[in-house]
């Protein structure tokens, strides 16, 4: 079992880079979601 471990360690990590650039794009979703429901709720008013 011991010998599997890194292997599959290895296999689920991401690099840090593709990391961050996860992290941005979600960020960016969820800045566009906000401003989406900023720009309906002044629609709305």
């Amino acid at each position: 079992m011991s010998a599997l471990a890194p292997h599959s360690l290895s296999h689920f990590t991401v690099p840090p880079s593709e990391q961050e650039e996860q992290v941005r794009r979600n960020v960016h979703a969820a800045n566009d979601i906000c401003s989406l429901i900023v720009a309906v709720e002044l629609c709305l008013t």
